[in-house]
């Protein structure tokens, strides 16, 4: 067959095997129609990365999304990381929905796979962060890819991508609970080390004053800010 005749064969044959697993006289058998359908339906999409045939699909392909991310979801909630990785990676192939990948970055933290998580979250964050000083698309926002990341950094003491992960996590979630709990926590410990090298130091005020913008009604930087400026005026 010519290319373009194969990768519209996807799409029909993604349908077929979706409609058959609905028959009674085919879910008795060996033949799994509903997980073929999911596979040739990715199968489809990757091909037909020019949309040439979506447009004249996607609506006979929506039963088969859905069907895919509640499979997904189920996974995920029944705590089945594996499945939920490629549950997840499938319906992020099918619609390229952030939200999807971002959990499919989730459930590989969770599952245990680091490395793979951090990759896929430090897109999702871009992704994000990019989207939200645009005004773009709130609703795709994924606040554990932040977390993931801050937490990862954290916990390998590489301080200066935890606080780039954790401030650019709270430039889209200002309310986040997590992540202005590590804020505050890194916050405290520069301000620490800085006072034992440098004394009330401008170097000391400003780490005051990034925790002033986090935290303005926080009473411990409102003090330390006066007695930094009492101590300036004293000499």
């Amino acid at each position: 067959f010519p290319v373009t005749i194969r990768l519209e064969l996807y799409y029909i044959k993604a349908i077929a095997e979706f409609q058959m697993s609905e028959m009674s006289k085919y879910s008795k058998g060996d033949v799994n129609y509903t997980k073929d359908a999911v596979k040739s339906a990715v199968k489809a999409r990757k091909y037909d990365d020019k949309n040439i045939f979506y447009a004249t699909y996607v609506e006979a392909m929506k039963p088969i999304v859905l069907y895919n991310n509640q499979q997904a979801l189920a996974n995920y909630a029944q705590k089945k990381y594996s499945q939920a990785v490629q549950m997840y990676r499938n319906s992020y192939d099918l619609t390229g929905d952030t939200v999807a990948y971002g959990m499919m970055g989730y459930s590989q933290y969770l599952k245990g796979d680091e490395a793979d998580a951090v990759r896929t979250m430090r897109t999702v964050a871009q992704w994000n962060f990019g989207a939200n000083s645009k005004g773009l698309h709130p609703q795709s926002y994924v606040r554990e890819a932040f977390e993931v990341l801050t937490d990862y950094y954290l916990k390998k003491q590489q301080g200066d991508s935890a606080i780039y992960y954790c401030e650019m996590g709270l430039e889209v979630f200002s309310k986040n609970i997590k992540l202005l709990a590590w804020e505050k926590q890194m916050i405290s410990m520069a301000l620490s080390k800085t006072k034992e090298k440098t004394g009330l130091s401008s170097i000391y005020n400003n780490l005051l004053e990034k925790g002033l913008y986090y935290f303005p009604s926080d009473t411990f930087f409102l003090h330390q800010q006066n007695a930094y400026f009492l101590n300036r005026i004293g000499r």
